[in-house]
C-alpha cells in the first residue's frame, strides 16, 4: 500500500511538469500556422529566432507571474480570508492572543 501511495504522489508531482511540455508543443503548433507566410519561412529557417521567441515568452510569463504574486495575490488572499468565517475566527483569536 505504501508503494501505491508513493507512486500516486510521484504521478501528482510529475503532472505539473507535463504542462510545460504541453505548453511548448501548443506554441509550436500555433506558430506552424504561419509556416506558409514569408514571416513564417524566415522564422522557422532561423533556429535562433524560434529559441529567442520561446525564451522571451517564458520571461514574459515569469514577469506576469511575479506581478500577480506581488500585487494581486495578497489582496485576493486577504479578501478570501475576510469572507471565510472560519479563517476570520482564527484571525480574530490570533489577534486576541497577540494583544495579551
Amino acid at each position: 500500500m505504501k508503494r501505491l501511495i508513493r507512486f500516486k504522489v510521484y504521478i501528482d508531482r510529475g503532472r505539473g511538469y507535463i504542462g510545460y511540455v504541453q505548453f511548448i508543443i501548443t506554441i509550436t503548433i500555433m506558430l506552424k500556422v504561419y509556416d506558409d507566410t514569408s514571416f513564417g519561412k524566415w522564422f522557422f529557417s532561423n533556429w535562433w529566432a524560434f529559441a529567442l521567441f520561446i525564451i522571451l515568452f517564458f520571461v514574459g510569463l515569469a514577469v506576469i507571474g511575479f506581478l500577480d504574486k506581488k500585487y494581486i495575490r495578497p489582496h485576493e488572499i486577504s479578501e478570501m480570508n475576510s469572507t471565510n468565517p472560519e479563517i476570520k475566527q482564527i484571525l480574530d483569536e490570533v489577534k486576541k492572543l497577540s494583544e495579551k
